[in-house]
Parts: structure tokens; sequence; C-alpha cells
């Protein structure tokens, strides 16, 4: 046969390109088989340190392990990839909002998707207790799972006709106390500076069963994007924002902005020596009432306003009750102020310097409180200095602090200041992030 097809140069072209169509053929189909769904089995072995059930509160954490090694044990079967490096951008929750199962499901699937796989589970995950050899003494458990493994083929893929993620599916994977990781990057058009609410379900009973109502939890700024995930920077909720918490795309403003009231005063005692025992004191009263800003992003805020003056002046001779004399003056000062926020326990009490810079108006009697000639609006500068604490709870910051305040020409006003206040924050951003569409 061989030497008949070699006598014959077109009989063996035809009889070699028949034989190439058959292996082509066959080599197509062996390709196109690997696209489809595999099932596949997984299974991760681990050792408890303590005696309680493997589903005890307490062994949570390597329960969750076990899960993680078992779904990359199946899923690896499948594929030729490495998918267990996956688990870096993946940590644990004790959230009640939401499972273990569905948050890292969910990221685990977004993931792979990345990699032209997917993963589906074909039934629930079994723990199982493994039976030691004669004088093993640990207690070791074994998780088991279910599913199929589909190598997607990327010359099929079409992005253009996939169902796009919505804000629903967004959950914060990683918790580093003000820095959180969301399954969601730019391959879902996240960029840098997007801004999310991060919020949980609670339930609450109602005559029809069990409602579940949307709470927020805190406020997130996107400052790393990753192909399938982001990184944020905590703005507010450091301590209310968990892991496997969901996460909802909303354009809120970075800042607080409101009204705040201040009250001070200031005491001075003087003995005024060379009018025998004669003797004064100033006592200055100040209400002050500012509109404020304050940035999430760079901790700075400054304030606008100004600040009214009630100065009392009174002579006494000691020993003589009878002899008393009182003067009053009224001054006025608008104010500008600067500002830095250090969180001493983050979202609630807050170390706040500040220096101002103002005018200070005397409207009358001055002649009488300071010893000069009184003058139509006399304006002299005034230097502030402050330092106060912040209580910050809900929509309102609770304040106290000291001040110094220097007045140019009147060093009789230029004294310490303890004050106290509170501000209102006029910006509301939560119910608004939970109800948009």
């Amino acid at each position: 046969m061989l030497r008949f097809l070699l006598r014959s140069p077109k009989k063996l072209f035809f009889a070699a390109s028949f034989l190439f169509s058959i292996f082509f053929a066959g080599s197509l189909s062996s390709q196109t088989a690997n696209y489809g769904p595999i099932k596949v089995a997984g299974e991760s072995t681990m050792i408890l340190n303590n005696k309680r059930d493997i589903y005890h509160e307490k062994n949570s954490t390597v329960r969750q392990k076990m899960i993680e090694k078992a779904v990359y044990d199946a899923i690896e079967q499948g594929t030729k990839q490495k998918i267990s490096s996956i688990e870096e951008h993946m940590q644990y929750s004790n959230s009640v909002s939401h499972s273990f199962e569905d948050v890292f499901e969910d990221y685990l699937s977004s993931s792979l998707v990345q990699r032209n796989v997917e993963w589906v589970r074909t039934g629930n995950y079994k723990f199982v207790r493994v039976e030691n050899e004669k004088g093993d003494k640990t207690r070791k458990w074994k998780c088991m799972v279910e599913g199929t493994v589909t190598n997607l083929d990327p010359n099929k893929l079409n992005p253009s006709t996939e169902k796009p993620r919505t804000g629903n599916d967004y959950y914060i994977t990683r918790k580093s106390y003000n820095i959180v990781h969301i399954n969601a990057g730019s391959d879902d058009n996240i960029q840098i500076g997007d801004k999310f609410v991060a919020f949980k379900y609670k339930g609450k009973k109602a005559l029809t069963g069990i409602n579940m109502k949307a709470k927020a939890m805190g406020l997130i700024s996107i400052t790393n994007v990753e192909g399938n995930y982001s990184e944020g920077r905590i703005l507010r909720g450091i301590y209310g924002v968990k892991e496997a918490h969901q996460a909802k795309k909303y354009n809120f403003r970075k800042s607080r902005s409101g009204l705040e009231y201040k009250w001070g005063s200031s005491y001075e005692q003087i003995n005024t020596t060379d009018i025998g025992d004669l003797e004064s004191s100033l006592n200055t009263t100040s209400h002050s009432v500012y509109f404020y800003y304050f940035s999430y992003i760079s901790r700075v805020g400054f304030k606008l306003g100004g600040s009214y003056y009630d100065i009392n002046k009174k002579y006494t001779i000691p020993n003589q009750s009878d002899y008393k004399v009182d003067s009053t003056a009224v001054a006025f000062s608008p104010e500008f102020n600067l500002n830095y926020s250090i969180g001493l326990v983050p979202d609630f009490i807050f170390l706040v310097p500040n220096a101002s810079l103002g005018y200070l108006f005397f409207m009358d009697s001055k002649e009488s409180i300071l010893d000069k000639p009184d003058g139509a609006w006399d304006v002299n500068v005034m230097v502030e200095a402050d330092m106060s604490v912040h209580l910050r709870l809900w929509s309102f910051d609770f304040i106290g602090g000291i001040a110094y305040k220097y007045i140019n020409d009147y060093p009789e006003l230029s004294n310490f200041y303890p004050h106290f206040g509170v501000a209102y924050n006029f910006v509301r951003y939560a119910k608004k992030a939970l109800l948009a569409e």
C-alpha cells in the first residue's frame, strides 16, 4: 500500500489531507469538551484544639477555613490554575447580616470569572468526624463539598451580553482598622474616589413576621482599585463597619457642616495699690456663633462667625460693702477659624486645636472699663489659640476646652477663656443612601 502511494504523489497528498482532517477534528472536539462542566468533589481536614463540636461558635474560624480549603480543592481538580491564591483577599466574618458562605461564594465567583472559570456548588457542606488510629487522641474533622467546574472559553465570552452587577452584590470582604476591601474593582467600573455606604439588615418583629430593615453603619471612600476588588478608607463608622456588611455606591458628601454655639468666660482680679485699698475685677463673658465645615478626607475644618462680649468691671474696697461701682461695656468680633481634628476615640472623641483671627469692635462704654476715651467703633486685632475636646453623638458635637485670646492694645482683655458649646451637623446621608435606587 505504501509503495502504491509513493508511486502516485497525487494520491499521497489526498491521503495525508484525509488523515490530518481526522486528527484536527478529534483535537477540536477534545478542546470543546474541556469547556463543559466537570463534576468534582473537594475535601479538607483540620485538627480542633478544643473538645467542642465543629458547629460551635468558638470554632467558626476553623469551620470557615475548612470550607475555603474544600472549595479550592474541588475547583483545582477541574482546572490547572492555582485558585487558592485568591485567599489573600478574603478573610472571615461573624456578621449576622449575611452568612460566611454567601459572602465567600459571591466574592469567589466574581474572582473566578476573571480567570475564565465558573464554580457551582451542587450540595451542602458536610462535616464529619475523622476516626483516629489507635493511640491518636487528636480531634480531626473533615469538610466535603461537591459541585461543577466549567472552564469558560475566552473566545466565546461576550461582556456586552453578561448581566451587570449591582450595588446589592457588593460586600466588605476584609477590614483592618479603617481600611476595607470591597469585592468590586475596575472590572465593575469602580474608580478611585468613589463612595460607598456600608450597611446591614436588622430584623424587627411585626404582626406579619420579621421585617428586615437596612441600617447604615459607615461611609467609605475608595483609595485603590484592582481588577476584582477595591480598597477604601472608612471615613465614618470605624467601629460599625464589619466584614460581610453590604456596600452600596452612593455619592454622599465627604464633609460635615452646620452651626456651632460656644459660651466662654474669663475672670481677673486686680489689686490697685496706688489708690489705697481699692480693688477691681474684670469679668468677660462671650457668646459665639459659627458656621462650620469639616472634611472627612483631610480632617481640616474652618469656622466663620462672630462673638459677642459682655465686659463687666467692678471696683470695691474691702470691708466697705457700701462702696461698690459697676461698669459694663459691649464688644463684637467677626472671626475666621482653622482647625484640625485628631481622633482620640475614632467616631466619638476628638482633640481639636484651633487658631482664629478677628477684629474686636467696641460698641460703647469703653472709657469706663479700660480708662481710654470712647471712639466710634474702635477696632482692635484679636488672635486666639484654642484647644477643644469634641464628644460626637449622632448629629451633635458637645464641646469643652480653653482658649487664649490676645487683643492688641488691650492687655486687660487678653486672657484665658474656658468655654463650652454644642454643634449640630446638617448633613444627612444614611437614609438617603439606603432609599436611593
